[in-house]
C-alpha cells in the first residue's frame, strides 16, 4: 500500500467536496483491539471506510475508494464516526481498516510493515458491510495483521463432486464460498458419521471469493488438460502477525476450502456442502493421521477423501504434484468410501 502515501492529500480534499446541504446520518461504531499488537504501537492508530477491499484498486485509485480516514485514540477501544456527510448512503456497501501508522509524518499512509485489521463478519467472513441509516453499530476491528511485501496468487478450479447441481440447492439463492485459510485458523472437528465439520477463524484467512450462484469448473466427465481457464485468488498481503514469510514462502501449510451456502443465511452450517483440495488416503488396520485443529484419529480402515495443505510462496502458484494444473477443489462426502 506504499502508493497510497502520493494520494492522502487528494483523498482528504474528496472527503471536503462530497459534503452537501442535506445528507443521510450515517454512524459507524465498534471496538479497535490491538492487543496482539500493543507492543508495537510505534504511531498513530487510524480508521479508514473505503469502497473496495481490494488493496491493488485501492492503491492505483485512492481518491475514489477512500470515503474518510480517521484518528483514533489507542487508549479508548471504542469509536464513533459520521460518513453521511461524507457523501455515503443507506444500501452502499463499506469497507473498514484500522492500522498502525508506524511512519507517519504528519499525514497517515499505510505502508508495508504497518499493522492492519479489517472489520469482517465472523459469520459470513464478509469484508464488505451494508449501510444502515441512522446508528451501525458492532463494526469490531482485530489489529493482527502486518502489511508485507508479499504479492501471491493461488490457481484454482472447482470440480462439483459429490453436489448435485440444481437438485439439492436453489441456485437463485444459493450463493458459494472459497476461502485461502492457514492451518492456525482451520479446525476439523469428526463427526460420528465419519464426516467433517469445518470451522475457520476469519483472522487467518488469506484469500477469499464469494459466488452468486454457485460456480463450478467440471460438471460431468473428466477434468481438460491442461484446463485452460482456472480462477486466480489473491493472497490478501495483510497477513496475521503469527504467520511468518521465510524465503519468499508463507511459513505452514494453507488449506483451499469451498462452502456452498445452500438457504443464503451468511452462515456456515453443518449441512451445507464442503469442498477441499483434496488427497486420498488408504487407511490400513492401526494407521493414524494428523486432523487440523484436532489432533491424532486413527480411522477404521478404508479409502477416505481428505483435505490437502498446500505451500503457497511469491507469485504463482500451481499444483505441482499434478503437471501444473490450477489447484482443484473437489466437493466430497467426508466419508471412507465401500
Amino acid at each position: 500500500m506504499a502508493k497510497l502515501k502520493n494520494y492522502v492529500v487528494s483523498g482528504i480534499i474528496y472527503f471536503m467536496c462530497a459534503c452537501g446541504p442535506s445528507h443521510e446520518e450515517i454512524f459507524l461504531s465498534g471496538t479497535i483491539d490491538i492487543q496482539n499488537v500493543k507492543n508495537n504501537l510505534t504511531g498513530p492508530l487510524m480508521l479508514i471506510v473505503t469502497t473496495t477491499a481490494d488493496i491493488a484498486q485501492l492503491q492505483s485509485n485512492p481518491q475514489e475508494s477512500i470515503v474518510g480516514i480517521f484518528g483514533i485514540n489507542p487508549d479508548d477501544p471504542y469509536y464513533r464516526v459520521e460518513i453521511g456527510s461524507l457523501g455515503k448512503k443507506s444500501g452502499e456497501v463499506v469497507y473498514l481498516f484500522a492500522f498502525i501508522d508506524a511512519d507517519f509524518n504528519g499525514m497517515p499512509s499505510p505502508d508495508t510493515g504497518d499493522f492492519v485489521g479489517f472489520y469482517i463478519n465472523r459469520n459470513t467472513y464478509e469484508y464488505g458491510y451494508e449501510l444502515q441509516k441512522g446508528e451501525n453499530r458492532n463494526l469490531d476491528i482485530r489489529v493482527n495483521r502486518m502489511l508485507r511485501d508479499f504479492n501471491a496468487q493461488i490457481i484454482y478450479a472447482i470440480d462439483k463432486g459429490d453436489v448435485t447441481y440444481g437438485k439439492e440447492f436453489n441456485v437463485l439463492i444459493t450463493e458459494e464460498v472459497v476461502i485461502a485459510v492457514h492451518e492456525k485458523g482451520m479446525q476439523i472437528a469428526l463427526t460420528s458419521a465419519g464426516t467433517y465439520e469445518v470451522k475457520i477463524d476469519p483472522d487467518y484467512i488469506l484469500g477469499f471469493a464469494r459466488f452468486q450462484p454457485p460456480v463450478f469448473d467440471v460438471y460431468e466427465g473428466p477434468r481438460p488438460k491442461p484446463y485452460e481457464t482456472p480462477k486466480a485468488l489473491e493472497v490478501i498481503p495483510a497477513i496475521h502477525v503469527e504467520i511468518p514469510i521465510e524465503n519468499e514462502k508463507i511459513a505452514g501449510k494453507v488449506y483451499l476450502v469451498a462452502i456452498i451456502d445452500e438457504n443464503s443465511n451468511g452462515k456456515i452450517e453443518v449441512d451445507d456442502d464442503v469442498g477441499f483440495y483434496p488427497e486420498k488416503i488408504n487407511v490400513l488396520p492401526g494407521t493414524c493421521f494428523e486432523v487440523p485443529g484436532y489432533g491424532k484419529i486413527c480411522p477404521p480402515p478404508g479409502e477416505y477423501y481428505y483435505p490437502k495443505g498446500i505451500y503457497v510462496q511469491r507469485g504463482e502458484n500451481r499444483d505441482a504434484s499434478n503437471d501444473n494444473e490450477p489447484y482443484w477443489i473437489v466437493y466430497r462426502i467426508y466419508q471412507p468410501t465401500k
